[in-house]
C-alpha cells in the first residue's frame, strides 16, 4: 500500500510540499501532471509466457521517469474473460495474466519511490456475463435478482445504441436487437449497450450504487490516485432514444460518485470517457460537482486533421479570431481552444490526447511522416490541459492497417524478434497484428528485413542516443512543461494567440504571475515560412527547446518545414 494513504493527514500534506513531482504547487494534482498511458498486456512481458505484466511495467519505470512523466493511465488490470478487460469478471481481483496482488502491489510501491501516481481504468456501466452478480441474478437469487436491467419483453420504442441517432442509423440507432438480449436461464432480456457479454448494471438499484463504491474503496485504500472511468454518459437509461445516454439520473450518480471518493481521499481525481460535443462533455463538469476531468477527444482530430491538410501561404485565422484557411494548423488550435472557452466548464477540464487504444495510432494517421509526429508532440506538450500520451506514441509506434488490436499492439523497445517485448516464442496476438510497419513482416527474416528498412528507428533503443530522434524531442518538451509553469497554466487567459498572417501557429503561454514562453509552429511540413512578428522584434529569447539565447533581427521568422521554436520571454 502506498505510504501516503496510511500516514495522517498532516504529514500527507507535507510530503506534497517536499515531493520531486512539483505537484505541490497546484493542490489538483492532475493539473501539474503528464499522464502515459500502458496497455498493460503489451508494454513488457517479464516471464516469457507472452502477456505483458507488472513485473514487465516495474521493469520499465525507470524509461518512464526518464522520459519524464510523472502518471501512469492503466487501462484494464481486473480480471476479466477478454483480452481487452473492459468486462469485468472479479472485481477484486487483478488480471492473472498479469500476475498476482503481490506483484500489483509492489508496482504501486515502486511508483511511490519515484513520485509517479497511478490511474486505473473502472468501468461501472457494465460488467462480464461470467461475474458471479450476473449469474446469481440470472438465477433470481437475492440480492441479485435486480442488479441488472431485465424486461419480460422487449421495450418498445426506439432502442438501440446509445451513441447512435436518426442522422446515423449504421451505428445502431433503432435495432432493439442490438441492446436486448435473451437469457434462456431467467427468461427474460437483459439489457447490454455494448454487447451481449457484457450487460449494463442497474445503477438505480441502491445496492449496486453500493457495491460499487465498495469496490471503488478497496482499490484507492491498496493505493490508486484516481481512476479513468470508461463510457460514463451511458450509466442510467430512462426509456429508448434520446433517454439511453446523459440522463439527469446519470449525471447525479457521478456527482454522488465523486463526492464519495473525494470523502475517502480528497485529492482521488476521476477523468471521464465522453466521446460528443462539448455541450455535452460539459454537462458533467456540473458546475465543479461532477468528475474532475473529460478527455478532449476533437484536439488530437484537429491536429491530424489541420497537419494532413494542403493549406495556402494565407491560410491563418484573422484578427478577430476567424479562419481564412479552415484547415490551417493556426485555425485547428484556435478554434480548438475557442469552443472550450464557450462551453460551461474551463479550459482546465478538457486534457488534450493525440489517440488512445480505440483509435487508430496518430503515425499511423500521420502517414508514418515523423516531421508531422514532432509537430503533434509540440502542439500536445505545450497546449492547455492535462495532456495524456499512449504507450509508444513517443517513439512514433504505428500500425500496419485498422484494428483495434494493431492499435494495442507490442511496445517496441529494441531489434531483437519481438522488439524487446519478450523472450517468448509466441506472444499473446499473432504476428501479422502485432508488427507496425510490414504487414508481411515474419521473425525469422530478420536478414531480409534490415536490408530494406531500419527497424532501430522504431524503438526506443534506436533512438535513445539520437539527439534528433522523436524520443529525445517528447523528452525535452515533457522537461520545458514541468520545468516552466507557465505551461502548466490552465485558465482561460493562460493561452494567446498570435496571427501571423501565414501559415504558422504562434501562441504565448502565460501564467498568472506574468510568466510567460512563445510557441512558434510551422504550418506546413512539406514548405518553409518566412513572417515578422513585433514580439520578437527587441533583445534576445532563451531558446528553451536548447537552451541557447536567440535573437530575431527586426523581428523576423524562418522557419523550416515542420520547423518550431519554444521561447521564453523575458
Amino acid at each position: 500500500m502506498k505510504m501516503r494513504k496510511t500516514i495522517a493527514a498532516t504529514l500527507f500534506l507535507l510530503s506534497l510540499l517536499f515531493s520531486q513531482k512539483g505537484f505541490a504547487e497546484n493542490p489538483e494534482w492532475w493539473n501539474d501532471a503528464v499522464f502515459y498511458q500502458i496497455w498493460p498486456r503489451s508494454f513488457q512481458d517479464s516471464n516469457g509466457d507472452g502477456n505483458g505484466d507488472f513485473q514487465g511495467i516495474i521493469s520499465r519505470l525507470d524509461y518512464l521517469q526518464e522520459l519524464g512523466v510523472n502518471a501512469i493511465w492503466l487501462t484494464p488490470m481486473f480480471e476479466a474473460p477478454s483480452y481487452h478487460g473492459y468486462d469485468f469478471q472479479k472485481l477484486y481481483d487483478v488480471e492473472q495474466d498479469y500476475g498476482s496482488m503481490a506483484d500489483f502491489e509492489q508496482l504501486l510501491a515502486e511508483t511511490e519511490k519515484r513520485g509517479v501516481k497511478v490511474i486505473a481504468d473502472l468501468v461501472l456501466n457494465h460488467i462480464s456475463t461470467e461475474n458471479d452478480w450476473f449469474i446469481k441474478s440470472t438465477q433470481k437469487i437475492e440480492p441479485y435478482t435486480n442488479y441488472f436491467v431485465w424486461s419480460k419483453e422487449i421495450p418498445e420504442g426506439a432502442w438501440g445504441k446509445p451513441w447512435a441517432s436518426p442522422e446515423h442509423p449504421e451505428w445502431g440507432y433503432n435495432k432493439p436487437e442490438s441492446v436486448w438480449f435473451y437469457n434462456d436461464a431467467r427468461g427474460e432480456y437483459y439489457y447490454a449497450a455494448f454487447d451481449k457479454s457484457q450487460p449494463d448494471l442497474n445503477l438505480k438499484n441502491t445496492d449496486v450504487v453500493a457495491e460499487l463504491k465498495n469496490v471503488a474503496k478497496f482499490w484507492i485504500d491498496k493505493g490508486f490516485d484516481g481512476f479513468r472511468l470508461d463510457a460514463i454518459r451511458y450509466l442510467i437509461e430512462d426509456g429508448p432514444y434520446p433517454l439511453q445516454a446523459d440522463t439527469p439520473a446519470t449525471i447525479d450518480f457521478w456527482i454522488d460518485f465523486n463526492q464519495y471518493v473525494k470523502s475517502l481521499q480528497p485529492d482521488i481525481m476521476l477523468v471521464g470517457e465522453v466521446w460528443a460535443p462539448k455541450e455535452i462533455i460539459s454537462k458533467y463538469y456540473n458546475d465543479g460537482d461532477g468528475v474532475d476531468l473529460c478527455f478532449d477527444f476533437n484536439f488530437g482530430n484537429e491536429v491530424m486533421n489541420a497537419l494532413n491538410a494542403t493549406v495556402s501561404a494565407d491560410g491563418a485565422f484573422g484578427d478577430s479570431g476567424g479562419v481564412s484557411g479552415q484547415k490551417s494548423l493556426a485555425g485547428a488550435i484556435a478554434r480548438n481552444f475557442r469552443e472550450k472557452t464557450q462551453g460551461a466548464a474551463p479550459v482546465s477540464f478538457y486534457s488534450p490526447f493525440l489517440t488512445n487504444h480505440d483509435q487508430n495510432r496518430v503515425m499511423y494517421g500521420l502517414g508514418n511522416d515523423v516531421t508531422k509526429m514532432k509537430m503533434a508532440a509540440v502542439l500536445l506538450l505545450t497546449g492547455v490541459g492535462a495532456p495524456y500520451i499512449y504507450y509508444g506514441e513517443e517513439i512514433g509506434l504505428s500500425q500496419n492497417k485498422d484494428g483495434d488490436i494493431r492499435k494495442r499492439a507490442l511496445m517496441q523497445w529494441d531489434d531483437s524478434r519481438y522488439a524487446g517485448f519478450t523472450t517468448a516464442n509466441a506472444i499473446w496476438l499473432d504476428e501479422a497484428r502485432w508488427f507496425p510497419w510490414k504487414q508481411n513482416y515474419k521473425p525469422w527474416w530478420n536478414a531480409m528485413w534490415n536490408a530494406f528498412e531500419d527497424k532501430n528507428a522504431h524503438s526506443v533503443a534506436g533512438q535513445k542516443h539520437d539527439s534528433a530522434s522523436l524520443l529525445n524531442l517528447y523528452k525535452k518538451l515533457i522537461r520545458i512543461r514541468r520545468n516552466n509553469h507557465e505551461f502548466r497554466a490552465v485558465n482561460d487567459s493562460s493561452i494567446e494567440f498570435i496571427n501571423t498572417r501565414v501559415n504558422a501557429l504562434a501562441y504565448q503561454r502565460i501564467a498568472s504571475d506574468g510568466t510567460a514562453s512563445l510557441v512558434i509552429v510551422n504550418g506546413s511540413s512539406t514548405k518553409s515560412v518566412k513572417f515578422q512578428l513585433e514580439q520578437l522584434r527587441a533583445g534576445s529569447f532563451l531558446n528553451l527547446l536548447n537552451d541557447s539565447n536567440i535573437s530575431f533581427a527586426d523581428g523576423k521568422v524562418n522557419l523550416s518545414p515542420g520547423g518550431f521554436l519554444i521561447l521564453k520571454l523575458k
